[in-house]
C-alpha cells in the first residue's frame, strides 16, 4: 500500500513527545507499506542523515515553512494556525506526486496541515484521508486562553479557538476524511459525541509494549503488527531546508 504522510514537523530529532509518536507511527507503517513523508521544517539550512530515515519511510521531502505572517496574509480567511502553514509549493508537490505515483491513503498528522491537501485530486482519485487527532485543536487553544494571564493574549487565543472550532466542524463534516486516530480515549469519546457521523475512529495509544494494532483502513479494520517502544534518539539534526529538499528514495 502506498501511504503519503503529511506532517507539520519532521520526526527527527525525537526531542518531543509528538515527534517520538510520529517516528513510531512511521516505523510501524514502513514495515508493510511504501511510506512517503512530506513535512514542513523551519530555518535556512538542511542537514540530515539519510540513514536515520531509511527505517521509517521510503521517500521524504521537506519544505520550509517560511515567514508565518506572510503565509497567513495570503490565507487570512483561515485560522492562523492553519493559514500560516499553508504552503503553495507543498500542495503542488503533493498533487504532482499523487498524479505520477498514485496514493492509496493520505495520513494527515494534524488538522493544521489541512490546507495543503489537493482536495480535487483526492476526490477524483477517491483517496482515503486519515486524520491523526493527537489533540482536538480548538479545545487546546481554548484551554490555553483560559490559563493565560495576559489579557491581549487571552483574547487572541480565544478568538483563534472560535475560528478553529468553526473550521474544524466544517471540514469534519465535509466527507473528505475516511477516519480518525486518537491517542486519548477522552478525546475520542468527545469527538464521537460532538461529530455525529459514521466515520471510523480508532484509539492508538502512544506506547504499546508488545503489540500494536494495524488494520487495513480500506476495509475499516485496524492494521496489527508487533512493535517495541522506540527510545529517544541522541543524534542532533536540524531540518530547516530552503524551499524544498530533494526527495530521498530507499531502493531496497
Amino acid at each position: 500500500m502506498n501511504i503519503l504522510v503529511i506532517s507539520m514537523e519532521p520526526p527527527i530529532p525525537t526531542n518531543s513527545g509528538a515527534r517520538m509518536y510520529l517516528y513510531q507511527r512511521l516505523k510501524l507503517l514502513r514495515k508493510s507499506n511504501n511510506v512517503v513523508l512530506f513535512s514542513l521544517v523551519e530555518g535556512e539550512k538542511c542537514d540530515f542523515d539519510e540513514s536515520d530515515y531509511n527505517e521509517i519511510c521510503n521517500e521524504f521531502y521537506f519544505f520550509n515553512r517560511g515567514n508565518k505572517f506572510k503565509n497567513y496574509v495570503k490565507n487570512v480567511n483561515l485560522p492562523y494556525s492553519i493559514g500560516s502553514r499553508s504552503i503553495k509549493l507543498l500542495k503542488e508537490s503533493i498533487n504532482n506526486y499523487i498524479s505520477k505515483n498514485g496514493v492509496d491513503i493520505i495520513y494527515l498528522t494534524s488538522i493544521h496541515m489541512f490546507d495543503n491537501l489537493p482536495l480535487e485530486r483526492i476526490r477524483r482519485d477517491r483517496i482515503k484521508v486519515i486524520l491523526a487527532q493527537d489533540n482536538i485543536e480548538y479545545l487546546l487553544f481554548r484551554d490555553i486562553a483560559s490559563k493565560e494571564s495576559n489579557l491581549l493574549k487571552k483574547i487572541v487565543y480565544y478568538v483563534e479557538s472560535l475560528r478553529l472550532e468553526k473550521f474544524e466542524m466544517k471540514v469534519y463534516k465535509s466527507g473528505i476524511f475516511s477516519g480518525f486516530t486518537f491517542i486519548s480515549e477522552n478525546d475520542l469519546t468527545f469527538f464521537q459525541n460532538k461529530i455525529e457521523n459514521n466515520m471510523k475512529c480508532v484509539l492508538i495509544p502512544p506506547y504499546v509494549e508488545e503489540k500494536f494494532y494495524k488494520r487495513n483502513i480500506t476495509n475499516n479494520k485496524i492494521i496489527v503488527c508487533k512493535r517495541k517502544i522506540i527510545p529517544t534518539l541522541t543524534r542532533k539534526h536540524h531540518f530547516v531546508g530552503t524551499n524544498c529538499t530533494i526527495g530521498i528514495r530507499k531502493t531496497a
